[in-house]
């Protein structure tokens, strides 16, 4: 399985990567951005992500509008088989009322 890491924090980069990597090959990237770029030439090489990770809030471009372009470049490329997303964040949520 191919996996792509994006997340800013490097704590955060490494446990995920320390938590996944029996399950396949892994990539970071720091940014939104570059989790697009290298996603979209995964595909362009032929060699797609599985699964990506991705944080919510990263510099450059937030994990939501990386994950609309990650879609929209697996419509383009007519990809069948789309990858696994998992969001992720270190957001406290502490206040909010139940």
């Amino acid at each position: 399985m191919r996996i792509l890491i994006a997340e800013d924090d490097v704590a955060n980069r490494r446990f995920l990567m320390k938590l996944l990597e029996k399950y396949g090959d892994i990539t970071t990237v720091e940014d939104g951005m570059a989790a697009v770029d290298t996603f979209v030439g995964a595909i362009n090489r032929g060699t797609p992500y599985d699964l990506v990770c991705l944080d919510i809030m990263m510099p450059r471009i937030d994990g939501y509008k990386a994950l609309e372009a990650l879609r929209d470049a697996e419509r383009k490329f007519k990809i069948t088989n789309k990858a696994k997303v998992i969001m992720i964040s270190a957001l406290d949520e502490v206040g909010l009322s139940s």
